[in-house]
């Protein structure tokens, strides 16, 4: 078994950051390596979310593989906790924003607005 079985090994099952589901080790992506530290890409099949996390590897125990991944993503749990109450996007949601994109003439901070007017949750 090569080091990168091992790690994969270690990380099946790890939860996904926005749906909380195990992730399978099948759809667990090396993306780099080096020395004690691996950079992983973690993809959800249930909620299709994609994550990059860090995974600081102990030199004296392997096995004791740690997985460094944002808590809250983009989120905070105030953003968290309202997005699961949400009904799921449906086909007709996908094609109105799209729609809409294609008219849409301005900047992304036009259209979120400024930074510092979004209440992102963090305590």
């Amino acid at each position: 078994m090569n080091s990168r079985d091992r790690l994969f090994g270690h990380l099946d099952g790890v939860g996904c950051t926005v749906c909380g589901r195990p992730i399978a080790g099948a759809r667990i992506r090396l993306l780099a390596q080096r020395e004690l530290h691996a950079f992983v890409e973690l993809d959800c099949q249930r909620c299709g979310t994609t994550t990059i996390g860090i995974v600081t590897i102990d030199g004296e125990d392997p096995s004791a593989a740690r997985l460094d991944t944002a808590p809250f993503g983009e989120f905070g749990p105030r953003d968290e906790a309202r997005l699961r109450s949400g009904a799921p996007f449906e086909l007709d949601d996908v094609q109105a924003m799209h729609e809409f994109l294609t008219s849409y003439r301005g900047d992304l901070r036009g259209l979120v607005g400024p930074a510092e007017d979004v209440d992102r949750g963090y305590a």
